[in-house]
Parts: structure tokens; C-alpha cells; sequence
């Protein structure tokens, strides 16, 4: 019998252990992919402003071609909304929360097929380059990991939220740009400034 409590106490030895070491790991993650391009910071951010655009260039869409997006009347700019039902990535949806005209959005992705945390923030960074005409797009996502998600991360730790979700950020730049740059060429776009009016902002040739 004495056997049995060695290993019942040695059980809660390693309970007790892998939790504190568990409790030791950092649960914040903040990762982004980024992206040099000659394309109008206007014009990039205009097109990341409405979410009706994301459908064209999303990384979901080129990974599942079965996937629904449903949008509601608002898609432009603060509390606008995309939601998708995928049978590959299930229902989830991204709500803008403050966008800074040109310079950043802030928005927040909720993935409601998972339990614990589904709730993340996602970013974008618009900066003007020292390069003539050049500005780096910055996407990124932070939150942090549950108590299970840190165990999933020791079992395996291509579980990490920057390894699983990193490559759809850099694929859906790139489709982004592509998207962007065949439109300017097809439709020869020049902007040389934007000025403000009363009613919102414009953009001048």
C-alpha cells in the first residue's frame, strides 16, 4: 500500500510542478507581418477601412473557397463588421474599433470555435518610408494565451498563435498589394495629395 502513497504524493509533486512552471510562461504574444510597398497610404488605408473590400483580398477566401462572409449596413470605419462561416476555419468575425485616418485601425477578432480566449486584438500601421513614395503596412494581432493554450504550447509548440497565424497575415499583404496595384493599373490612379473639406476628406489629382 505504501507504494500507492509514494505515487499518489509523487502525482501531486508533478501537478504542483508543471502548474508553477505552466504559471512561469509568458501569456502575452504580439506578432506582425509587414510590407513595403510605393502604393498611396490613402489609398491602402481606404481600402483596409472598408471591410466590404476584405472579401477580394482575405486570406480565408483563397484557403476556403466554401467560405460565407456576411456583412451588416456599416462597413466603413469605427463599429464596422465582417463576419465569415468557414468549414475549414469555423464562424468568426472582425469589429473595427478606432481607425486614425491614414496613420492606423484597431479592430478586435473573435474565432467562436474556440473555448478559451477566442477574443484577440488586431492592428494595422501605416508609416511614410524615407524612400520616395514608399510607406510600410504593418498587420498584427496580440492577446494572450489561456492556462490550456499553454499547455497545448508545451506539447507542441507550432500551437503558438505567431506560428499559426502569422503566414495568413504576410499571404493576405500580399494578396492586398496585388489587388491594390492591378486596380491603379487598370484604372492609371495618380494622387498627388489630400486636402479637407467640409464634409469629410478628398483626395486631388
Amino acid at each position: 500500500m505504501k507504494i500507492f502513497k509514494y505515487l499518489f504524493l509523487l502525482l501531486i509533486i508533478i501537478i504542483i510542478g508543471g502548474s508553477l512552471y505552466i504559471a512561469t510562461i509568458d501569456d502575452k504574444f504580439d506578432f506582425k507581418a509587414t510590407v513595403i510597398t510605393s502604393i498611396p497610404q490613402e489609398v491602402a488605408f481606404t481600402e483596409i477601412n472598408n471591410l466590404e473590400n476584405w472579401k477580394k483580398w482575405n486570406p480565408l477566401q483563397t484557403e476556403d473557397p466554401t467560405i460565407q462572409f456576411s456583412l451588416p449596413e456599416k462597413t466603413i470605419g469605427k463599429n464596422a463588421n465582417i463576419s465569415w462561416d468557414s468549414e475549414k476555419f469555423g464562424e468568426g468575425n472582425i469589429t473595427t474599433l478606432e481607425t486614425l485616418p491614414y496613420t492606423s485601425i484597431t479592430q478586435e477578432i473573435t474565432y467562436k470555435a474556440v473555448a478559451s480566449n477566442p477574443t484577440q486584438k488586431m492592428y494595422w500601421i501605416f508609416e511614410e518610408k524615407k524612400e520616395k513614395n514608399a510607406i510600410k503596412i504593418s498587420w498584427g494581432i496580440k492577446g494572450k494565451l489561456s492556462f490550456l493554450e499553454k499547455i497545448y504550447l508545451i506539447i507542441n509548440n507550432e500551437n503558438h498563435p505567431e506560428k499559426q497565424l502569422k503566414p495568413h497575415l504576410e499571404k493576405g499583404l500580399a494578396n492586398l498589394i496585388n489587388k491594390i496595384e492591378k486596380e491603379m493599373q487598370a484604372y492609371d490612379i495618380h494622387i498627388d495629395g489630400v486636402t479637407k473639406h467640409g464634409g469629410g476628406f478628398y483626395m486631388y489629382n
